[in-house]
């Protein structure tokens, strides 16, 4: 294994398939700011979570991200990049 040093250039394969079967895909109008092959940027409104949970089994950002994948037929990760409160009316960015 080569040692790192200043000034190497690193690169990697990121496409492949993922699963996210453990989120529940559902139908919901996602408010879309940006898209590319890497990142979505959702304009995420208040009184919605980000993430699945106990309470919120199938009505979080995460499961209408699903759906939309699942449409798209794109099979990877949902990967927050912050955490915002259920409360919170914000851009969320997804990787």
């Amino acid at each position: 294994m080569k040692e790192l040093r200043s000034g190497d250039k690193i690169s990697f394969i990121i496409d492949f398939e993922e699963d996210n079967s453990n989120i529940v895909p559902t139908k919901m109008d996602l408010q879309i700011i940006y898209e590319d092959d890497s990142f979505i940027v959702i304009n995420k409104p208040s009184n919605i979570p980000v993430h699945p949970s106990m309470l919120h089994y199938e009505n979080s950002l995460s499961n209408g991200l699903r759906y939309y994948f699942d449409t798209i037929g794109l099979k990877k990760k949902i990967r927050p990049v912050n955490r915002l409160d259920r409360d919170t009316s914000r851009n969320c960015c997804f990787c």
